[in-house]
């Protein structure tokens, strides 16, 4: 036997298994959700964060866009 048919025979049995529906349900709950809810646990805090920057940002310019009508209506 050559090392491409062994080889190609190994990819087509786990290609047949990865496709059966039960298979695919285990490898999605015993590894992908897993993954999943841990990168979202990981990158929780920077999201909050970058969201409360945002904000901050806004409101600042809000408020600074404000400041400038008020005081170019007072000049007139």
């Amino acid at each position: 036997m050559n090392i491409s048919n062994i080889t190609g025979e190994i990819i087509e049995r786990l290609s047949t298994e990865f496709k059966k529906e039960e298979n695919q349900k285990k490898i999605k709950t015993e590894m992908i959700d897993p993954i999943i809810m841990y990168t979202f646990n990981s990158l929780y805090p920077y999201i909050v964060g970058a969201s409360v920057l945002f904000i901050l940002t806004f409101l600042f310019v809000i408020i600074i866009f404000g400041l400038i009508i008020h005081t170019t209506s007072r000049g007139e």
